[in-house]
């Protein structure tokens, strides 16, 4: 609780010299009631016309700093697409340093790994350029924007190249790693459970075997999220027969790096507090419309109950605030903060 308070202290601080902040008197919130009281929650609808601003070349819109890349993604209230702005800080201290806690929890529990003696491998999306109020920008998928801004150490353990990775057809992608890739010491990999089976299937049929440990004998760990696994688990333990593979669930979205699994027999995962995301949370029972949701329903991390289904509000490094992303969680405990997607 007090590590999200000065995620909370230091969000209102940066936002304080932006039109959003100006336009919602950031600089006479003194607390989190003030907060509630001069930021209404809002859906991206809402929040749209502010990153429209952004993305016209208007700059500090939403964050004191320019916005490099939007993730793009799929609109769920209009049939359009969502930009989701990330900033440098927001790439830095809550996409990357979420990933970088979820390795180190897993080293840190698999003290015998062999993660770091081969490759991971990684299916990026594609971003593109874009050009507006003389300013430049990409947009593309998340998974896409994280591979272009790699640091280059990374890319000594990673494959296949950023190029291939960075494919916009599917099929030229997947025919790509399969000849850079065959013959690589791959230990780990990650993305949508979908997409990955559809590789692994290319694979064994590239290679003439019936299981990727003919390809990759040293593989050990799926990092997935997206969507839920559990309709493909079975296809994957039939498609890699190892005693020492492990499946490991993050929460990682376009808004933000949320949460991670840190014990591989609870489906629960640990919220990353830390991470430049100040969490809210409306019970579900109580969320009529995001437009008209009563203050007093809105709760910050220590009003929470395990076993209750709440709509997810966050508060960002880059720029989104108290924003209803649409998803719901329900906490498994509270003595760590865990959650699962529902």
């Amino acid at each position: 609780v007090q590590v999200q308070r000065s995620v909370f202290e230091y969000l209102v601080k940066n936002g304080s010299d932006t039109a959003f902040g100006h336009q919602h008197h950031f600089s006479d919130i003194k607390g989190y009631e003030e907060f509630r009281k001069n930021v209404p929650v809002r859906d991206y609808n809402s929040l749209s016309p502010f990153i429209e601003r952004a993305r016209s070349g208007e700059k500090y819109v939403l964050w004191n700093q320019e916005v490099p890349w939007y993730a793009k993604s799929s609109g769920t209230s209009a049939d359009k697409s969502k930009f989701i702005p990330i900033t440098p800080e927001n790439l830095k201290n809550c996409h990357y340093k979420g990933f970088q806690t979820l390795m180190a929890s897993y080293i840190n529990t698999h003290r015998e790994s062999k993660l770091f003696y081969g490759k991971s491998l990684t299916l990026g999306g594609s971003v593109k350029p874009e050009n507006a109020g003389g300013i430049s920008y990409y947009t593309g998928d998340l998974s896409a924007v994280l591979l272009q801004n790699s640091p280059k150490v990374v890319e000594w353990v990673r494959v296949p190249s950023k190029k291939t990775a960075l494919l916009h057809d599917f099929n030229e992608k997947n025919l790509k790693i399969c000849q850079e890739c065959s013959g690589a010491n791959v230990t780990n990999f990650a993305g949508v459970p979908s997409w990955n089976l559809l590789m692994i299937e290319k694979l064994l049929e590239y290679n003439h075997v019936e299981h990727l440990t003919e390809i990759w004998p040293n593989v050990e760990l799926f990092m997935h999220g997206g969507i839920s696994f559990d309709p493909y688990r079975e296809q994957f333990k039939k498609l890699i027969p190892s005693p020492q593979m492990n499946y490991l669930e993050n929460y990682n979205a376009s808004e933000g790096y949320f949460a991670f699994q840190d014990d591989l027999s609870d489906p629960g995962m640990l919220l990353t507090l830390g991470n430049g995301v100040f969490y809210e949370f409306i019970p579900m029972d109580s969320l009529q419309s995001v437009l008209d949701v009563e203050s007093d329903n809105i709760l910050p991390l220590e009003g929470v109950k395990s076993g209750v289904q709440y709509a997810v509000v966050i508060s960002t490094n880059s720029g989104l605030w108290r924003y209803l992303i649409g998803d719901c969680v329900q906490f498994t405990s509270v003595h760590p903060y865990k959650v699962i997607i529902t």
